[in-house]
């Protein structure tokens, strides 16, 4: 945007001119000096130009809301999906005995979700078979459903780690606390 600076102060009349050197009784430093007082003035107003329209994009763009609307989308995906697995790592969800942590991490911002199963599930189940519960999910919060949402997700995974990995009624601990955390807006 700041770099149009020259073509707006064209569009809104500013011009340069140097004083008529023909007029008579000029020497050559007078027009040396009229011009580069001229071309002085000219790149200083540009330059500012440049400074104010620069500042005002930038408090623009810094708003979330525009941010978030010239992201694009590809971007969007790989913040998400970067932020859920350091969530999953932060919460500790890789510390089960035999590595099935799950997590469902929703973006509210961004409109995305992401699943992250943890190494021993992701051995055994692949990525596809998520799809269902994901689909879930994006059903309830569009209906304005969360809740629903989440648990028929929830539903479906428990489907899966069931039929994939059936409990053992000998040995069943559940290792990991079954909460929904929020987290504050970063």
């Amino acid at each position: 945007m700041a770099l149009l600076a020259p073509a707006l102060l064209l569009l809104g009349g500013v011009h340069v001119t140097a004083p008529d050197l023909f007029g008579g009784g000029w020497t050559a430093a007078q027009v040396g000096a009229a011009a580069e007082a001229a071309a002085r003035n000219a790149l200083v107003g540009a330059i500012l130009l440049q400074a104010v329209l620069f500042a005002a994009v930038a408090i623009v763009v810094a708003l979330r809301p525009v941010r978030l609307a010239l992201t694009p989308r590809l971007s969007k995906r790989h913040e998400v999906q970067r932020r859920a697995r350091e969530i999953f790592l932060t919460k500790n969800l890789e510390g089960t005995r035999d590595r099935t942590g799950v997590l469902i991490f929703v973006s509210l911002a961004e409109r995305m979700a992401e699943l992250v199963a943890d190494e021993g599930i992701a051995q055994h189940v692949e990525p596809h078979v998520w799809d269902r519960a994901m689909a879930a999910l994006a059903d309830g919060l569009k209906r304005g459903e969360p809740a629903a949402g989440f648990a028929a997700a929830i539903g479906r995974c428990g489907d899966v780690l069931a039929e994939r990995f059936p409990a053992d009624p000998q040995d069943n601990p559940n290792q990991l606390p079954d909460a929904v955390v929020v987290l504050p807006r970063g």
